[in-house]
């Protein structure tokens, strides 16, 4: 190999190794592959020791939430309970970020991370740990950058659309958390009618508009209906006069402070408790109505909710009209008769054929014995059937079994319905009146007892009245007096 040749190879590897160096720098510096490293966790901070969740996007929203007790919080945009499983749920993704590798510090850029999409502050006790969220790529992994770190990592994608959320999807949906065994007080206001709900010791009683006692399964409908409200969604709308909740159509409001046992007169002032009212319609589609709970922010509702409110006092009534202990009944009348009608039989609804009639019925009276009995010369056979207990007035026993169905049918007598504005009917097939003389016991006052009952005829209800009420009974009851109380033969 002569001198020249040896020149030239020379220059030749020369340059071949320049472009090689050259051609190894620039792929160091365009290179975004992540330099892999063993999985490894990269926020030192346990998910139970944060107290406090901060998320800002780009725009600079701010989403906060913070900690008191068990109860999360959200802070801002808005002042209101946040839905505790969700924000745990951002909490144990955020502090349970892996990284999958790490890029080189010039990578920042590229990645989003002088601008980040999101900046996530993790507050506990000791310190508060930020992490830059860069910019969503089609991959499957996503740059983050650890405030104090020179290189960003690389994380599973599936963070950003745990942070790409509105901040009313982190509110507590349910807007109260009162349990129905503590609430004892109730009013709901509809207009000017006003419905007051009070429960003495174990019983609810309406004390408003008039006193009565209530119905328990009605009223747990009631408190179901408050306990379980369930926002649909949280609307736009800041403006009280706008969703209607300056006249609201429904006011409910209810306390767990129990009442005055013996108020001598309308308390001055209300005691604590929780308002919901419930405004207007959300649009024009009427699915939704607009409420707030205490003067809050302003939630939408199911417009089904407006029914379970729609209670009047008489809806909520026990439905027990009389009670009547048959061992304290001394004597009952009952008049029973059927109404004439002018047209064809043909017309009629079925309905079992009424006698009329006026029965005077009293219970016996238990002769004291003094002493024993003496034998009798008579030669009369002694007679071997034994007194009813109950007879008629005008003589002759009246049938026991008969006369016991009738009392144990108003012991209780419950209405199926009560009707507040009773409207003329069509003239009844038959009408029933009974009035019932109950004696002293434990205490208690003689005292009388009326009830009314007319038939308007088919498989319509029967129409009943006492005590100043009117309400529908179940025609089961019709049996019981039709019946015939003297004794078979």
């Amino acid at each position: 190999m002569n001198f020249k040749t040896t020149i030239a190879l020379l220059v030749l590897l020369a340059g071949l190794g320049t472009y090689l160096l050259v051609t190894k720098h620039s792929s160091e510096s365009t290179d975004t592959t992540p330099k892999p490293t063993e999985a490894k966790k990269l926020i030192d901070v346990k998910p139970e020791d944060v107290t406090k969740v901060s998320i800002t996007d780009s725009d600079g929203k701010v989403t906060s939430f913070e900690k008191s007790g068990v109860d999360w919080q959200m802070t801002e945009p808005m002042n209101t309970p946040a839905d505790n499983s969700l924000v745990d749920q951002l909490v144990q993704t955020v502090t349970g970020l892996t990284s999958q590798g790490q890029l080189d510090a010039s990578q920042k850029s590229a990645n989003g991370l002088d601008h980040p999409s999101f900046t996530i502050a993790l507050t506990t006790k000791d310190k508060t740990t930020k992490l830059l969220v860069g910019d969503k790529s089609l991959g499957s992994t996503l740059a983050v950058l650890l405030e104090g770190h020179d290189q960003p990592d690389v994380v599973d994608v599936s963070l950003y659309s745990s942070l790409d959320k509105k901040a009313s999807s982190y509110r507590k949906t349910k807007l109260i958390n009162t349990g129905t065994e503590n609430i004892r007080q109730v009013e709901i206001t509809r207009g000017k009618e006003i419905v007051r709900l009070e429960k003495i010791a174990d019983t609810w009683q309406i004390t408003s508009p008039t006193k009565m006692p209530a119905d328990s399964s009605a009223v747990d409908s009631i408190l179901f209906a408050i306990t379980n409200l369930n926002a649909a969604g949280f609307d736009d709308i800041d403006s009280p006069a706008d969703a209607g909740l300056v006249k609201p159509r429904i006011t409910v409001w209810f306390s767990t402070i129990a009442p005055a046992t013996q108020p001598t007169t309308e308390p001055a002032t209300q005691p604590a408790g929780t308002t919901i009212k419930l405004g207007g319609y959300e649009n024009v589609s009427e699915k939704n109505i607009l409420a707030s709970v205490d003067d809050g922010p302003i939630v939408t509702l199911p417009a089904s909710t407006i029914d379970s409110f729609r209670k009047t006092a008489l809806d909520l009534r026990d439905k027990v009209v009389l009670n009547i202990d048959p061992d304290r009944v001394e004597g009952f009348s009952l008049v029973s008769a059927a109404t004439p009608t002018s047209q064809p039989a043909s017309t009629q609804p079925a309905s079992p054929f009424v006698t009329p009639h006026d029965l005077q019925i009293e219970r016996r009276k238990q002769k004291l014995t003094l002493g024993p009995t003496l034998p009798t010369t008579s030669t009369t056979a002694p007679s071997t059937q034994p007194l009813s207990i109950w007879a008629f007035k005008s003589g002759g026993d009246a049938d026991d079994t008969q006369v016991k169905a009738l009392l144990d049918a108003l012991h209780p007598l419950r209405a199926e319905d009560f009707i507040a504005h009773p409207s003329p009917t069509t003239q009844p097939l038959a009408t029933y009146a009974l009035t019932i003389h109950a004696g002293p016991a434990a205490g208690a006052a003689p005292q009388d007892y009326t009830l009314q009952i007319t038939d308007p005829g088919g498989d319509q209800k029967l129409i009943g009245f006492s005590d100043g009420l009117t309400f529908e009974l179940a025609r089961t009851v019709l049996s019981n007096f039709q019946a015939d109380l003297k004794p078979k033969k």
